[in-house]
């Protein structure tokens, strides 16, 4: 009622939920990205120092741990930027010997599936955490919790980045076909 309709570009327009879906996901994704590098760096270099000073004085008691909890969160954060990027194993070959309206069919009950795995990985991985806080680790002293909270984030992540490639894809699918 006078005001101006929303710019639109399919699903998404300039300010709408699904927009702010799309920017939050890009966003992550790029933080992510680069936590996994810091995350690898840093397990290498760890894993460096512990090997140099076995061969000078004797090992490092907490590197094997860390580099060990380095691994748990680059798994799992590195899993949301294979959701993100959508080159996690699927069924392509099958799906390809099908006509377009099936592979999309297919496509989008691969994903609810997986979102549907994404759920079950964030429950109990935070009821993994609630129970592990009052635990340390042996070596390092830090609560488990914060560990196993690798599978929750992870699962937060790839539950997010499904729903916006879901979004991207039929957004940009009733783009084109509005064109037509």
């Amino acid at each position: 009622l006078g005001r101006p309709c929303p710019e639109k570009h399919g699903l998404f327009w300039k300010g709408g939920p699904m927009e702010l879906i799309h920017r939050t996901s890009e966003l992550l994704n790029s933080l992510v990205e680069k936590t996994i590098c810091l995350l690898l760096a840093g397990m290498t270099a760890v894993t460096f120092a512990q090997v140099v000073c076995r061969l000078i004085q004797g090992s490092l008691p907490w590197s094997e741990e860390l580099s060990r909890y380095m691994m748990v969160y680059l798994t799992f954060l590195g899993l949301s930027v294979g959701v993100k990027r959508g080159v996690l194993i699927n069924i392509e070959a099958f799906m390809n010997l099908f006509p377009p309206q099936i592979q999309n069919t297919g496509a989008l009950f691969v994903t609810l599936l997986n979102m549907a795995f994404f759920y079950v990985l964030l429950r109990y991985g935070v009821k993994i955490v609630l129970f592990t806080l009052r635990q340390t680790s042996p070596a390092m002293g830090v609560k488990m919790g914060y560990i196993y909270a690798s599978i929750a984030i992870g699962a937060v992540l790839m539950m997010l980045h499904s729903v916006d490639n879901l979004l991207q894809k039929f957004s940009n699918k009733a783009t084109v076909n509005s064109h037509d």
